[in-house]
């Protein structure tokens, strides 16, 4: 509980330890990288959604299966 409670703290604690000034310059940025990681995701979801609906998601794990080594098969299948 303690590693928890440090680390929900602590960019609290380092967003109140900004100055106000600081955080306004770096709004400008923030925001653009935000929408920027938005239209990227975006993106990459409406990929996985066409991947999915057209069936081409379960050739592409075959592929990667028919690559893959036994041992990470087995490591990421076994239970």
């Amino acid at each position: 509980m303690l590693l928890f409670g440090l680390g929900a703290s602590l960019p609290i604690v380092i967003l109140g330890m900004l100055s106000r000034e600081g955080m306004q310059r770096a709004r400008g940025k923030m925001a653009t990288i935000g929408n920027t990681g938005k239209k990227i995701l975006g993106g990459i979801m409406l990929v996985l959604g066409v991947l999915i609906i057209s069936g081409l998601d379960k050739q592409i794990e075959v592929a990667i299966l028919n690559i893959a080594p036994d041992w990470l098969i087995r490591l990421t299948t076994s239970i």
